[in-house]
């Protein structure tokens, strides 16, 4: 039977629920032993967010704990800023895994991914509401050909298509920023970018939330918008081969993602 041990560190901030060191970073107080897996969850509402409890929740984390409970997997679950589980991967000092992670070419080089365990809802643009966008507009139009102030989070994929056209906007009209969602309509609002991507799950939950949602912004469907991006478990290359097996077993016993 797997067990759960909470470790929960905030390393951007004080804020903790955990065992706080003075000279650095949160740490547990007892270290997982080394055949434990670390699972590594940041804040994205509605995918994965810290409740009031102090753990855990989220779309993406009842998905994942179902994976892990049917693997028997042993683990420890910390919470980090994105940025931050992408260094822990890229370090691969120790056998970690985040779940509902895109695929791109340069996660894939340090890092291995299991079968997919999310299909998302398409991404959206979100406008200021004053943003003249034409109804049938495209990506490549409002992201390169619109003269647009692009605001993205640090540390994330857009998917291959919305990638590409990223990299092709000139490099002033893009900020890439550590904030959560909030902060970035928050920014939006006060005229700091013209327009973000959100997926639509996260478009839902603020739009109910926020009262001021549809004075403040416009949600806008690109026509050119592929099929939306699969998420996968992304784990350290110290994830041994078995280790990976018994995820993509119980992946494929509880999950149907095409």
């Amino acid at each position: 039977m797997h067990k759960i041990r909470f470790c929960w560190r905030y390393l951007a901030g004080a804020a903790v629920l955990g065992l706080v060191s003075a000279a650095g970073p949160a740490v547990a107080q007892t270290a997982p032993a080394e055949t434990d897996l670390t699972v590594l969850w940041t804040e994205r509402i509605p995918f994965q967010y810290t409740g009031e409890d102090g753990k855990a929740r989220g779309l993406l984390v009842d998905i994942g704990r179902k994976v892990l409970g049917k693997a028997g997997l042993s683990y420890t679950e910390v919470m980090l800023p994105a940025n931050r589980v992408i260094m822990e991967i890229t370090r691969n000092e120790t056998p970690a895994c985040a779940i509902g992670w895109y695929m791109s070419p340069e996660r894939a080089a340090i890092a291995q991914f299991s079968k997919p365990v999310y299909k998302d809802l398409p991404l959206r643009g979100v406008f200021r509401a004053v943003v003249d966008v034409p109804p049938q507009v495209s990506a490549a139009t409002a992201l390169t050909g619109m003269n647009m102030r692009i605001l993205l989070k640090q540390g994330f994929a857009y998917g291959p298509h919305l990638d590409a056209l990223i990299a092709k906007a000139p490099a002033e009209r893009l900020q890439r920023v550590t904030g959560e969602v909030p902060n970035l309509l928050k920014m939006i609002a006060a005229d700091r970018a013209d327009v973000v991507l959100l997926a639509q799950e996260e478009i839902d939950f603020y739009s109910k939330t926020d009262p001021n949602f549809a004075r403040n912004f416009k949600v806008q469907a690109f026509k050119d918008s592929p099929e939306a991006d699969r998420r996968f478990i992304m784990c350290s290359k110290r994830v041994s081969a078995d280790t990976m097996n018994k995820l993509n077993a119980a992946i494929a016993a509880t999950i149907n993602v095409r």
